[in-house]
């Protein structure tokens, strides 16, 4: 009898937890719930009226076409002469480029200390 009592006493006190624990839940989610409401009307709002584009003025398009060629032929002409350079790349290991190399490319597109 003592142990049926203790059984329905720890029983009991299991229930409680759950229930406290079933109740934290229901809160957290009734939030939850609320917050995704709130949400969902903020974006049907933006659908309706969207915002204003930020206009930005960005940098005019430089025409590079003229150039690509000559930067082309400026990197055939360092791997044709640098078999390592050539090696690495077809093994996919990190390279490390001849000195000026950018300087180079730079002073090629018309920026840099060229």
């Amino acid at each position: 009898m003592a142990k049926e009592r203790g059984n329905y006493s720890t029983l009991t006190i299991i229930s409680q937890q759950l229930n406290q624990q079933l109740e934290a839940e229901r809160a957290d989610r009734q939030q939850l719930q609320s917050e995704l409401d709130r949400t969902l009307t903020e974006l049907a709002k933006l659908k309706e009226n969207p915002p204003p584009a930020i206009e930005q003025n960005p940098a005019p398009a430089i025409d590079l076409s003229d150039k690509a060629g000559k930067v082309a032929n400026f990197l055939k002409t360092l791997l044709a002469t640098d078999a390592k350079l050539i090696k690495d790349i077809k093994q996919a290991k990190d390279i490390r480029l001849p000195k000026g190399t950018i300087s180079k490319i730079e002073e090629i597109l018309g920026g840099g200390d060229g």
